[in-house]
């Protein structure tokens, strides 16, 4: 049995962006796995734009669009996939966003991050969306979930800074940086199912999908 459409808030951590949107209790999910999406843990709601109303902000003067795309290679095999975002250009919040392939090829989507603590006892972590039973008891979601899987197969980006100069046998050298390979950070660690990951669930870390590790024993990065 379908519910009738309820109002819901979002707006970026600052709040210089707000918006009112309707949307079903439970409304269908959209996990991608493009480079960016899974850097930025993006979960997507599509289909609402029509029911979207803008309370403040959220134009060219207080959002930034970026725009990523894949490898020259896949260009040149006509499988190139461009994905914009637009994030607030105060706090880095992720509002909407667009891809050019998929099942959500030129719809605008709106990041569900942005308004999931409107929703009661429905929270993010990782990639998964769970609700909460009684206490302690985490369920699926009640809602359509749908991953999309091989969205992007783009070649990372080659690490161009220095390496951390630590030994130590138990120790893994891991690289990694931002989408476009601006910033980028290595760092030797142990396992990264020796070392505890933690998710906070403050109201900036759920926007941006913060992720902790202990400080690892040795990190060195580069600024482009």
């Amino acid at each position: 049995m379908e519910t009738s459409p309820k109002t819901f808030q979002g707006n970026c951590h600052c709040g210089a962006n707000r918006y009112q949107v309707h949307l079903a209790e439970y409304p269908s999910l959209v996990i991608c796995d493009c480079s960016l999406c899974v850097k930025k843990g993006h979960v997507w709601i599509y289909d609402a734009e029509d029911s979207l109303k803008v309370t403040k902000g959220c134009s060219r003067e207080t959002l930034t669009t970026y725009t990523g795309s894949d490898s020259e290679a896949l260009k040149h095999e006509g499988n190139e996939l461009i994905r914009k975002r637009q994030f607030c250009n105060v706090c880095g919040t992720a509002l909407f966003g667009t891809h050019t392939s998929g099942v959500q090829a030129g719809k605008k989507g709106i990041n569900f991050r942005v308004i999931v603590s409107d929703f009661q006892d429905v929270f993010i972590k990782g990639r998964s969306v769970m609700t909460i039973g009684a206490p302690d008891e985490y369920l699926p979601y009640p809602g359509s979930l749908s991953f999309i899987e091989k969205a992007s197969t783009s070649v990372p980006v080659e690490f161009r800074g220095s390496l951390p100069e630590v030994s130590g046998d138990d120790l893994t050298l891991y690289t990694g940086g931002c989408d476009c390979g601006a910033v980028q950070v290595a760092i030797k660690s142990k396992s990264p199912s020796q070392v505890e990951i933690k998710e906070d669930n403050c109201s900036i870390c759920v926007r941006v999908c913060l992720e902790f590790m202990p400080w690892p024993i040795a990190s060195g990065y580069e600024l482009y």
